[in-house]
């Protein structure tokens, strides 16, 4: 993997959590269980955002219309960063990837210190 720009990414205040549905196969449930926790949170009165990082098939985007936001953000770090800092300030974020998004999104996290982030 070729060497990445650093980019700062902005820590804010209060717990958060990122729930992040990605699996290096296809096929095998992913939105089905973003769904499932979009239901939940919704019936338990949980505040959250939600993004589709899945821009081929962009399944959550097409059943939530205008609650889902979709951001492609598995090329490139940069775009990574950008997904991060456009996240609204809600305590649950939830982002479905696209199959095959793992290791770019464990480097992402581990580059930009995602766990540090996302602390109190």
């Amino acid at each position: 993997m070729s060497e990445q720009p650093e980019v700062a990414i902005e820590k804010r205040s209060g717990k958060r959590r990122f729930i992040a549905c990605t699996q290096s196969t296809g096929r095998i449930g992913k939105s089905t269980v973003a769904e499932g926790l979009i239901t939940w949170l919704r019936y338990a009165g949980i505040e959250f955002g939600a993004i589709d990082a899945d821009s081929q098939h962009q399944t959550l985007f097409h059943r939530y219309p205008g609650e889902v936001g979709i951001f492609d953000a598995t090329k490139a770090f940069d775009d990574f960063a950008s997904m991060i800092q456009t996240l609204p300030a809600s305590p649950v974020i939830l982002v479905d990837f696209p199959a095959q998004a793992t290791d770019f999104l464990l480097s992402a996290a581990q580059h930009f210190r995602l766990l540090e982030f996302f602390e109190q």
